[in-house]
């Protein structure tokens, strides 16, 4: 009964057969029976077949642009950098293979459409926990690539006199284009705000024309494509069409099918202008410049209009010489309806345009723009005497206030507001300066005042936003009264050595150092200490190739913590950890560096913290790739500069060898779901390889690498 339920508990999970068997042979050594020794024969023959390594699926993925060949299998596979795949692996006809593992699956990138092919998997394939025991083969048709066709919906500004717009279709012959048309004065609808750029469905269609605006053209057109292949059409909008301001759509659909009336068909948002709105928004009002989208210069004399949300029309300028008007500050004061939210260019010359002010303005701060807000005509510098006091102390807020150049001005009383953690008022007082134009005031903390942090915030206005603000912790806390550091020494081996001798003053191994002394000058002596020790991702393992990335970026190697034997302090409040690897190493093949915690038990059993890192050498070869551009990023239509070098066990650049690399293009797509009731997303990274070569070189130092 007992042997029964276990074989019955075995799952893909929990495989409880091996613990069957065991409980069957010592049934055989108590009593001997046929019963039991017909089990046990099944279950080691069980047993065996669960060692197999099986193929359970295979199929074409074309979820991206580059079919790839799928294999499921029956057990976990290794990660493709601790497995040669392409020596288990042969595919007929041949293409230039990239691997990918997606838990039990095996995925081969480089595959082209309409193409059958023929994947065999060698015998000594391993998974995780199985191994193929005999050579399989399977086939697989990637067919023909799904028809497909869109636009760039980001680009909404139609600038080209030709009036042409492109469309990217994919085997597609035959395209069906209608064009909608949005009045001007619609732009503002709720229609548009929730619809702007995005696909629309047939209703949403029927509303433009019933409600929003009409059709202006419908029309057909052949397309000349190769078959699997992504082709660029250059559609020859009818100009007589597309002269009345507004906002158009051009909507194409599959001609050779009939599509879903709530399916999102392909949809270009268009404007006809050679006008170009930039707007600046400060303390002076609201700025716009208005330019040709053809030459780049100022246009003179075009009437920009700013609209409220309630769809009336604010203001109504023409721009200088220099192309620019100015809005005066009042106007952007409105609120609910009254709220500035876009601004409308108009010209016989040159077209009809609009620019919403309430989308996110342009994000300057990765070009070395940023810095401190502007401020407003009102500048008050807020400082305290330190960052932290405890509950019952006295805070001392000083202030000085400037203008938005920095020059003294008649100071004006401020209203200091004091807010808690929770963001309430906690204290409100009027402040009036003093002789020299400054404020300070004395703010005496209560005794049960909440840990976090607090906020000094002074106003002109309290309807408005603070000239100037500080904060500054409560806590109730007791300063430390010791010190602790660490000191590496040597570098960690497998074997726990540390590889310089000299250097680490030791012969049994690398250490950390610990030192422990009071803020008052004693030693910390006879202290104990508690240790622990982490292996983690070192992409930068070599001080004189600090230039180079070594290992896979951003992998982490998944070790856990090592815990330390505990130790304790001598007279000098010295102490010595001894650092070892026991084959936790052995699971990773990224470069690694132990980075040691070390906390120290004060007397009243309070702990001072201190970390170290210790360079760890457990790989017999470490390549490393040094870009040869900045930030990571590269030009478009230039050539990506790289620069490797091959080093051994010790750091020492090989004299001789060869290398393969590949060039990886990442296709970066998002999967939404809606999970108790909020929409969520995950980041999906696939990998697409674009080519590979071999490396050669003679001589000791760094290659130089340029991808063709």
């Amino acid at each position: 009964g007992v042997g029964a339920a276990l074989e019955n508990r075995t799952t893909s999970y929990h495989n409880w057969t091996p613990v069957a068997i065991g409980l069957y042979e010592r049934l055989n050594e108590l009593e001997s029976s046929s019963e039991n020794g017909e089990k046990l024969a099944r279950l080691r023959i069980k047993q065996n077949e669960d060692k197999k390594l099986l193929i359970q699926s295979y199929t074409a993925d074309t979820e991206t642009g580059h079919p790839r060949l799928c294999l499921g299998v029956n057990d976990e596979l290794i990660n493709p950098d601790q497995a040669h795949y392409g020596d288990y692996v042969r595919i007929s006809p041949s293409l230039n293979a990239s691997f990918f593992v997606e838990y039990k699956k095996l995925c081969i990138g480089g595959a082209s459409y309409g193409t059958t092919y023929k994947v065999t998997l060698r015998k000594g394939l391993k998974g995780k926990n199985r191994e193929l025991m005999d050579t399989a083969a399977v086939t697989i048709a990637t067919g023909h690539s799904p028809s497909a066709l869109w636009f760039n919906q980001n680009d909404y500004i139609l600038a080209d006199a030709s009036g042409a717009v492109g469309l990217h279709t994919i085997n597609v012959s035959k395209v069906r284009l209608r064009l909608y048309r949005i009045h001007e004065r619609n732009i503002l609808g709720e229609f548009v705000s929730n619809a702007f750029r995005r696909k629309l469905n047939e209703y949403e269609l029927e509303n433009i024309k019933n409600r929003e605006g009409e059709l202006v053209w419908q029309g057909e057109t052949e397309i000349k494509s190769v078959e699997d292949e992504n082709t660029v059409s250059a559609l020859a909008l009818p100009k007589e069409s597309i002269t009345s301001p507004g906002l158009y759509i051009l909507i194409a659909e599959d001609g050779n099918t009939t599509p879903k009336r709530w399916q999102g068909f392909a949809s270009q948002w268009l404007v006809k202008t050679d006008i170009g709105l930039t707007s600046y928004q400060g303390s002076d009002g609201l700025t716009v410049m208005a330019r040709s989208l053809q030459t780049a210069l100022p246009l003179a004399g075009v009437e920009v209009v700013l609209y409220a949300r309630n769809n009336t029309p604010l203001a109504t300028l023409a721009t200088d010489e220099q192309g620019q008007v100015r809005f005066a500050p009042g106007l952007l004061r409105g609120k609910g309806g009254q709220a500035a939210v876009q601004l409308v260019s108009t010209d016989s010359q040159y077209g009809f345009t609009f620019l919403q002010l309430q989308q996110a303005p342009f994000d300057f701060s990765d070009r070395g723009v940023g810095g401190r807000a502007a401020p407003g005509p009102v500048d008050a510098f807020v400082y305290t005497e330190r960052g932290i006091y405890r509950p019952g102390e006295t805070v001392h807020v000083v202030a000085l206030v400037r203008d938005q150049l920095g020059r003294a001005i008649d100071a004006p009383p401020l209203t200091l507001r004091l807010r808690g953690p929770n963001a309430k008022v906690k204290l409100e007082r009027i402040l009036t300066p003093d002789a020299a134009g400054g404020y300070s005031e004395t703010i005496n903390l209560p005794n049960s005042a909440r840990s976090g942090s607090w906020t000094a915030a002074l106003y002109v206005d309290v309807e408005e936003k603070p000239v100037g603000q500080v904060g500054f912790l409560v806590k109730s806390f007791k300063p430390p009264r010791l010190e602790a550091r660490l000191e590496p020494v040597g570098v960690l081996t497998p074997k726990g050595g540390a590889k310089d001798g000299a250097k680490a003053g030791a012969k049994d191994g690398a250490k950390a150092i610990v030192q422990a002394d009071y803020l008052y000058g004693s030693p910390g002596s006879d202290l104990r200490v508690q240790a622990r020790m982490s292996l983690q991702y070192d992409p930068h393992p070599f001080t004189d190739f600090a230039n180079f990335f070594f290992g896979r970026a951003g992998e982490e190697p998944g070790i856990g913590d090592i815990e330390l034997p505990d130790i304790r302090t001598d007279g000098q409040g010295r102490g010595t950890l001894v650092l070892q690897l026991n084959g936790q190493q052995e699971t990773t093949r990224q470069p690694l560096k132990a980075v040691v915690h070390a906390e120290v038990m004060d007397i009243d059993g309070r702990s001072v913290a201190a970390s170290t890192g210790v360079p760890v050498r457990h790989l017999p070869e470490y390549l490393g790739v040094q870009p040869g551009f900045k930030d990571e990023h590269v030009q478009a239509d230039t050539t990506a500069k790289f620069t490797v070098i091959a080093l051994d066990s010790k750091g020492l650049p090989q004299k001789q060898g060869k290398l393969g690399y590949r060039l990886i293009r990442e296709e970066i797509d998002y999967q939404w779901f809606q999970k108790n009731g909020e929409w969520g997303y995950e980041r999906i990274v696939r990998d697409h390889e674009e080519g590979r070569d071999q490396l050669n070189w003679q001589k000791t130092g760094p290659i130089p690498l340029r991808p063709a």
